[in-house]
């Protein structure tokens, strides 16, 4: 089923960037989405963590949910929400959250410019390693997205830096 990669590719992402990034295993993890289809399913695979769901369908866009006792904290903000949502929780960043994004497209020019004046390192999940024909644009060539992969032993997960 293509959640059942798409979780795997996310979590095997955030691996990879936490160690691109020098940060301590299983940092606190920022869930953009917690409650859509990918992300009730990252909640339970990353049951034991500390996990913090934030949704547009929560009171106040999931502002009152946002996990301020974090602030200067290093932790992951895990995007899987939908395009264009990350923008309404911009003001709320500091420069030691590290985005993961898996959301399609990849953050726009002026959203990233917007990340690199905050401070913020982003990382955009690829997908896995492959080919398709035509190439996939941006941020996705060299691979196929997750939600076209098939899960195999042999899967090799690809971020790329953003900022």
């Amino acid at each position: 089923m293509e959640a059942d990669v798409t979780v795997r590719v996310v979590v095997e992402a955030e691996k990879q960037v936490c160690n691109l990034e020098l940060m301590q295993e299983n940092p606190p993890l920022i869930i953009l989405g917690g409650k859509g289809f990918i992300g009730r399913r990252l909640l339970s695979a990353l049951h034991g963590r500390e996990l913090y769901s934030i949704d547009l369908v929560d009171k106040t866009e999931g502002l009152e949910n946002w996990p301020e006792h974090l602030r200067g904290q290093r932790v992951i903000l895990l995007n899987v929400s939908r395009r264009a949502v990350l923008l309404n929780y911009l003001p709320r960043l500091w420069p030691e959250i590290v985005l993961l994004n898996e959301v399609y497209p990849e953050p726009d020019d002026g959203c990233l410019q917007k990340l690199l004046q905050l401070g913020v390192s982003a990382y955009h999940v690829v997908g896995v390693a492959g080919e398709a024909y035509p190439p996939f644009p941006r941020a996705y060539q060299g691979g196929i997205p997750a939600c076209s992969a098939r899960l195999t032993p042999e899967m090799r997960v690809l971020v790329k830096k953003l900022v």
